[in-house]
């Protein structure tokens, strides 16, 4: 399996011939703002996608202009409830997956799995799900996070439990500067800060950690590799360095 980045939560995941794109987020100006860097891979370079995945209706990961860039023939995968929103786009096929749902796409068994964070598109009390995912190949499994907010996270625990993690994709903030996420730690309906999301790898047991939710949306002075530079700063106070697969949007690893 490969991955790719392509900045904040969108990862071209590719097996055997098919590809997955999780949560893309394409387009030079996002929510009103120019894009913090490159995208890193056009979008006419793309392979032919096998599916999309989108974690949750947040306007930055499903992100309507993006996916009206992408070609119509892969399947949509989305929760439970956020299906009305994207049934107009022209997709193959869309796929509403409640938790523990599963469903075979090409060489990819995808699996939504339990995550903590704020239900809705525009309001928290909108009756749309949130997923994470991970995603096999017969040799690898993937997580992918999406967001993950302060508080329980249920099913974590039990992820190392059911799958043995190759990389697992964390959030790390990444809009706004750290401080502004550690000052907030704890607190109900907040991303989580650089220093939770290595715990949370932690808990999965995967063997590689790669960041994202960075590298897109920036809304801080500070430099924009900072929420990807404090979990190094963590991961290396515990030795752990070479557990973090820190790519740059475009840049690729093989599992």
């Amino acid at each position: 399996m490969r991955c790719t980045f392509l900045g904040h939560s969108t990862l071209l995941l590719e097996s055997a011939g098919a590809a997955i794109l999780t949560d893309p987020l394409l387009t030079d100006r996002i929510m009103m703002k120019k894009r913090a860097a490159p995208l890193g891979v056009a979008v006419a370079d793309l392979p032919p996608l096998t599916a999309i995945t989108i974690s949750h209706a947040h306007a930055d990961h499903l992100h309507l202009p993006s996916l009206k860039l992408l070609p119509r023939e892969a399947t949509l995968v989305v929760p439970e409830g956020v299906g009305r929103f994207v049934r107009g786009l022209g997709f193959s096929a869309v796929h509403e997956l409640a938790w523990d749902q599963r469903l075979v796409l090409g060489a990819f068994t995808v699996t939504a799995v339990p995550v903590n964070h704020v239900r809705g598109r525009f309001f928290p009390w909108q009756d749309t799900g949130v997923n994470s995912y991970v995603l096999e190949d017969g040799a690898h499994a993937f997580f992918a996070a999406g967001d993950v907010d302060f508080g329980p996270c249920p099913g974590l625990d039990d992820l190392a439990a059911r799958f043995s993690l190759s990389a697992a994709a964390l959030p790390v903030g990444g809009m706004r500067e750290v401080a502004y996420y550690v000052r907030r730690r704890g607190k109900k309906n907040v991303h989580i800060d650089p220093a939770t999301a290595w715990e949370l790898f932690l808990r999965t047991r995967a063997r590689m950690m790669v960041p994202i939710h960075w590298g897109a949306v920036r809304m801080a002075r500070t430099p924009l590799t900072e929420p990807v530079d404090a979990v190094l700063e963590v991961a290396r106070a515990q030795g752990m360095e070479d557990r973090v697969r820190a790519l740059s949007p475009g840049e690729a690893f093989d599992l």
